[in-house]
């Protein structure tokens, strides 16, 4: 069963160590009253930022949930590490950490922490453990149990309006992870390369769906409000290139907001584009009459 390494070895997990200090340092100076915004994954990720969804996994929402994520990482990392070695580690971390929150952010709004990280762990190890003797017995029932029992009670609380936890980006971890342990293990090399296909095409799904198809999966509530209130600065500033840029994509997530629309039309009249500026106050009529019709 898996135990955690004394602090004292920190020296012989130079990726964890480093991921773990960062995330610490990050966290705690977010808790201090920091402004980490330039951080966090927002409509910035799709506008020349993709790297928010990195930085994002450094920084957690509390104590409690920094401490979780840390602990797991440690154990779960230091384990990796101490048999794959610090590359083969920085590289799974890597695609565990941008895989998941870009699930999050494509899905919802985008999350924060290292749990998609640990989930991808976990998944890997689950299967490493059974097929691969380096890891054999890391990953014990009882603790593979409980993982799952903490996933579906994120759920719940989620669902609950309880407390908001980026389950999109625990699963895609979790999968991530699932298919990357049989692409390590498996017993053929055309196994191998099936397996590590679908761990690819996967991590690719979650970058598309971030990058390209948002507007087409994406079920936040509030979605298209983020580039609109954005839009909305751009205009009052006159960047009327920048704003119709943002109120258009605003409008593209949710073209239910006929005050979206409005401002769309008056970004385009401010940038002399009066047609284009016709077609949007035209639209924005469509969705007010529509809004009107299921009140």
């Amino acid at each position: 069963m898996l135990r955690p390494p004394p602090l004292s070895h920190v020296l012989r997990y130079p990726v964890t160590a480093h991921v773990v200090a960062a995330s610490l340092s990050l966290s705690l100076a977010k808790f201090a009253g920091a402004d980490v915004s330039f951080l966090l994954p927002d409509y910035h990720v799709v506008r020349g930022e993709p790297w928010r969804l990195l930085s994002a996994v450094l920084l957690h929402g509390d104590p409690l949930h920094l401490f979780f994520n840390v602990y797991c990482l440690w154990i779960f990392g230091t384990a990796v590490e101490g048999v794959l070695g610090a590359l083969a580690t920085l590289l799974i971390y890597l695609a565990f950490a941008i895989g998941p929150i870009a699930a999050e952010f494509a899905i919802f709004h985008g999350g924060i922490g290292l749990s998609g990280v640990a989930y991808g762990l976990f998944g890997m190890l689950w299967v490493l453990s059974h097929r691969d003797e380096r890891f054999s017995g890391m990953m014990s029932p009882s603790l593979a149990a409980f993982l799952v029992f903490f996933f579906v009670l994120s759920i719940i609380l989620t669902v609950a309006n309880v407390m908001p936890i980026a389950n999109v980006a625990h699963g895609a971890g979790a999968i991530l992870g699932y298919l990357l342990g049989w692409s390590m293990s498996a017993r053929t090399p055309t196994l191998r390369i099936l397996w590590g296909l679908g761990f690819a095409l996967f991590l690719g799904f979650c970058l598309s769906a971030a990058f390209v198809f948002r507007h087409h999966v994406n079920f936040w509530k509030h979605r298209g409000s983020d580039f609109a209130v954005a839009g909305l600065d751009a205009l009052r500033d006159r960047r009327s290139d920048e704003a119709i840029d943002l109120l258009r994509q605003a409008v593209r997530m949710n073209p239910k907001h006929p005050e979206w629309w409005l401002a769309l039309s008056s970004a385009y009249r401010q940038a002399g584009r009066n047609e284009e500026a016709k077609q949007a106050a035209d639209q924005a009529q469509l969705a007010a009459q529509a809004l009107t019709r299921r009140r």
